[in-house]
């Protein structure tokens, strides 16, 4: 089976948290974490943020963007950099 980014995730104190649609954004995770009174702007930043793969693991932006690009999930057109965002795949 081959690996494939399904939805944003954020990481924080051990703890995986996923927007409850696929294809969901961080900025979902990050509003759902908000209202149930989770820190956002300690977890907020860049090494927090990342992905969940359809084999349930977390991967970072960078590891995301190799993955994305082998499943050939890029969105026609988009000009990448060295990180994947939800834009670049939905």
């Amino acid at each position: 089976m081959r690996e494939r980014i399904i939805n944003a995730a954020i990481r924080y104190s051990g703890i995986v948290f996923v927007a409850d649609t696929p294809n969901g954004r961080h900025s979902t995770v990050i509003s759902a974490m908000h209202m149930a009174n989770i820190n956002t702007i300690e977890m907020a930043g860049p090494d927090n943020q990342g992905f969940i793969t359809n084999t349930g693991r977390f991967v970072d932006r960078v590891e995301a963007l190799e993955i994305a690009v082998t499943a050939d999930q890029i969105i026609e057109g988009r000009r990448l950099s060295r990180e994947l965002f939800s834009e670049d795949v939905w």
